[in-house]
């Protein structure tokens, strides 16, 4: 047993009614997180919320969010009585958020973490897989608030990542723009990418051989994610091959979608279901996003799911997942929509090949993206950068 001041703390989500539910961040708390913690056992404590021994992550109601904030408070005094009296943890790894209704909170940690970096023991790693400002950037239409927001959000997000000794990303990619973007020196960032339960799945060998040929998008149907890119895409391909198309994600309200006798769409499907229709029906998994400063960087969640499922995938020309692509000649990239066209008329066609992508596909999420084993290379960084096992 190591002694106390070896251990390390995991802070699952400062603010977690924000991620709590199915998707792919909560997945991240309960498989990277989760399994970090158990790896560790021993060596580590939860502090506050959201992870222990026996379960990964607890779902409270919405309701019960005003008293779980404040426990909060309490737990972020905890943590520096806690390290005056050298009872703490020499490792803190945290979930800043910056959500507007939540600005207090977001002050508050930080100066909490401002106290605790002013001692040598405790060294911070700050979990930061999607930041809030890139998120704002993509989302807000009104130029004069995000404008507003880019203003009173950038330097709370630049005083939380001066304040990390190291920085957790879910792509190199990432990592190398918030380094630029905020003039970073002394972090470390350490990139651990987005990955799934592979477990769950069990890849039909019926994959690509099936008399019905089915493309998959397991997300939601937005007109800036390429939805209608998408269904167009599909329309031109149904009219020399039939291909349907199934759609696991809620609809955006003001897209209007044409009634297509080869769409189907289930918006309220849980996890469970998604996994069985994904490895059911599914021949290609596709990742209709457009190029842009985000989705040109990140890990994409749905990447590991579709490779989890035994499926090919065929994405849009984004950076970091073409790369991973080509490494494991695990799927196709499209640099327009009718290349698109042609890469799903190609597949169809030539059913040996779908089957080909689609097993180095599971290979590759066996390999590389399970959350056994991200967990596992987090554990090896976090020792590497802090010279103690978690091991």
């Amino acid at each position: 047993m190591k002694r106390a001041d070896n251990r390390l703390l995991i802070i699952a989500a400062l603010f977690p009614d924000e991620k709590a539910g199915d998707g792919p961040w909560s997945e991240r708390f309960n498989g990277l997180y989760g399994r970090l913690f158990r790896q560790s056992a021993g060596y580590g404590t939860t502090g506050w919320y959201a992870l222990d021994v026996n379960r990964h992550y607890e779902h409270t109601p919405s309701g019960e969010v005003g008293r779980r904030k404040s426990l909060a408070a309490f737990f972020g005094l905890d943590l520096i009585w806690g390290q005056f009296r050298h009872r703490h943890t020499t490792l803190l790894i945290a979930y800043p958020l910056f959500k507007s209704r939540q600005s207090a909170y977001s002050i508050f940690f930080l100066l909490v973490l401002a106290v605790l970096r002013m001692s040598r023991r405790v060294k911070i790693c700050l979990d930061f897989v999607d930041p809030p400002l890139m998120i704002t950037k993509l989302y807000v239409r009104l130029l004069t608030l995000q404008k507003a927001i880019i203003f009173f959000r950038r330097p709370q997000e630049k005083a939380y990542l001066r304040l990390a000794h190291s920085i957790v990303v879910n792509s190199v990619e990432m990592g190398e723009h918030l380094r630029a973007d905020y003039n970073l020196s002394s972090q470390e960032i350490m990139a651990v990418a987005m990955g799934t339960n592979v477990t769950d799945f069990v890849p039909d060998p019926m994959v690509g051989r099936r008399r019905e040929f089915t493309v998959v998008y397991g997300g939601r149907l937005r007109g800036d994610r390429g939805a209608l890119e998408l269904i167009n895409c599909l329309t031109q391909v149904n009219l020399t091959h039939p291909v349907r198309l199934l759609c696991c994600g809620p609809v955006e309200s003001s897209l209007r979608l044409p009634d297509y006798p080869w769409l189907e769409i289930y918006p309220d499907l849980g996890y469970s279901d998604y996994v069985s229709l994904l490895v059911k029906r599914g021949d290609v998994g596709i990742i209709p996003y457009p190029a842009n400063e985000w989705w040109e960087k990140v890990s994409i969640s749905k990447l590991a799911t579709y490779a989890a499922a035994g499926i090919p995938v065929l994405s849009t020309d984004l950076h970091h997942t073409t790369r991973f692509l080509a490494r494991w000649n695990c799927g196709l990239t499209a640099a327009s929509w009718k290349e698109m066209a042609e890469l799903i008329v190609r597949l169809y066609e030539d059913r040996d090949l779908c089957m080909e992508l689609g097993r180095n596909a599971r290979n590759a999420a066996e390999s590389e993206l399970a959350w056994d084993i991200l967990a596992r290379r987090l554990a090896d960084l976090l020792s590497q950068r802090f010279g103690r096992s978690l091991a």
